[in-house]
């Protein structure tokens, strides 16, 4: 009888220990040289004061925690021990002063450019963009663009996410120029048309604006964005090739831009979600009738799901579609549709314009790699001397249907239903960097490669 006693009493603390809630008492960071401490707290999902129910739920907040601060791009490393409600999080900084030169293909990938602009270096740009990610340790990101070449380029940009104490309201400033000497002024077969005008500029444009940003927690932002825009082009542009680029034959257009984004983000690694869901809204208002020049209103709608399966598995998909509400006639420089990260898998080396569009893209990848390799003997930059590298081996498919109504020569992948697939090869250093080598085919049967990359600052 004492020896089922003692059992009875072992399992019934046992099982309160496990149960028992837990209060965080402090909140520790170590390693923060140059990020403000606030700027962490501000990504954790608990506070001082913040009850745990239970606390066998400890190791998923730890993992939550450390994968919500790299995901953000300024720590290589994160660890975060809760031990009796004392946390401890320790971090390693990243490299926050990005000096990149330029040197990049001008049009919209490197299979077009390849293959239809037969590898013409002319159409290359080259400069220097200098960045700094954490300029004052607030999580502020200042970027100034000088660029050369295929198209001249001067940008400055500078976000500051945190106006008041706690980090939930921001600002950001932009300004713009750019002029080219030649112009996709018309699309025809989905494939852009170029045109020159005696090596003359044939387009300028310029804009300057900013925005005010809303981030009641760590999940939501509300962001608005006013923004001044003038586009000019050659008067030959409108005389000659399309007098439809800004209607009615017109050389010039200038308006106001009026932008609302609202976003609900929950996934971890954004540049390539491993878990978790995203919903984002926009709203965009071009032209508030101070000129009487454009008067386009579209809304965009974004539904994205990612699973991962013991760590090793990670599949999802995304929804997006975008419809103009007001059904006016777009002039030519607005009629944009899939492109950039969106284009669909195999039409890389296609235009395809139009006034609203919808489609899905499904994804399953398997990690085969996740390791971190200790390089501190030859290196000694603490920034850089751990490499985090992830191997993904994948494969997607994508649909899609994009609907134009005016401009329709021969774009024959408009008006119905587009579909890709194949194949894809992911790297990612330092939960930063991600480069991506997809091999698709399309509805044609046509297959061709894609290089991708991104940067999760």
């Amino acid at each position: 009888m004492k020896t089922f006693g003692l059992i009875v009493f072992i399992f019934l603390y046992v099982n309160a220990a496990i149960g028992q809630t837990m209060v965080i008492n402090s909140i520790n960071i170590e390693g923060n040289k140059r990020t403000r401490k606030k700027v962490i707290l501000r990504e954790l999902n608990f506070k001082v004061g913040t009850v745990i129910e239970d606390s066998s739920d400890l190791v998923a907040i730890e993992d939550f925690n450390e994968k919500r601060l790299l995901s953000i791009g300024l720590f290589n490393e994160v660890e975060v021990n809760m031990n009796g409600g004392d946390v401890q999080i320790t971090v390693n900084e990243n490299w926050y002063i990005f000096p990149n030169p330029i040197f990049e293909l001008a049009d919209d990938n490197f299979n077009f450019w390849w293959f239809d602009q037969m590898r013409d270096l002319s159409r290359t740009n080259y400069g220097l963009r200098a960045e700094h990610v954490n300029l004052t340790g607030n999580r502020d990101k200042l970027v100034m663009t000088f660029q050369l070449g295929y198209r001249r380029k001067l940008e400055l940009n500078y976000r500051f996410p945190f106006l008041d104490r706690e980090g939930r309201w921001g600002s950001a400033i932009n300004a713009f120029y750019d002029d080219q000497r030649e112009l996709h002024y018309k699309t025809v077969g989905n494939k852009p048309l170029f045109t020159q005008v005696n090596d003359e500029i044939v387009r300028t444009s310029f804009r300057l604006g900013g925005d005010i940003s809303h981030r009641p927690n760590i999940f939501l932002i509300h962001n608005f964005r006013l923004e001044f825009r003038k586009i000019t082009i050659h008067p030959v542009i409108a005389q000659e090739f399309n007098p439809d680029y800004f209607l009615d034959g017109k050389t010039d257009t200038r308006y106001f831009l009026l932008d609302y984004l609202f976003a609900f983000d929950r996934r971890e690694f954004k540049i390539f979600p491993e878990k978790g869901d995203y919903i984002r809204l926009n709203l965009r208002k071009e032209g508030l009738y101070v000129f009487d020049e454009v008067n386009n209103l579209s809304a965009e709608l974004k539904y994205e799901r990612n699973y991962n399966y013991l760590s090793k598995l990670i599949y999802g998909y995304e929804v997006k579609g975008k419809y103009q509400l007001l059904r006016n006639q777009l002039a030519f420089v607005f009629n944009e549709a899939i492109s950039g990260a969106d284009v669909l898998r195999g039409y890389d080396r296609f235009t395809i314009n139009g006034s609203d569009y919808v489609f899905a893209k499904m994804d399953v990848h398997y990690k085969l790699v996740n390791h971190t390799f200790d390089i501190s003997n030859w290196l000694k930059l603490s920034q850089f001397n751990k490499i985090n590298l992830k191997l993904y081996l994948g494969m997607g498919f994508d649909t899609g249907y994009v609907n134009e109504r005016f401009y329709l020569e021969s774009n024959t992948f408009n008006n119905r239903w587009l579909y890709g697939y194949g194949p894809t090869f992911s790297i990612m250093f330092y939960n930063t960097y991600l480069f991506q080598v997809d091999y698709s085919w399309n509805h044609l049967g046509q297959g061709s490669f894609a290089f991708k990359n991104a940067i999760s600052f």
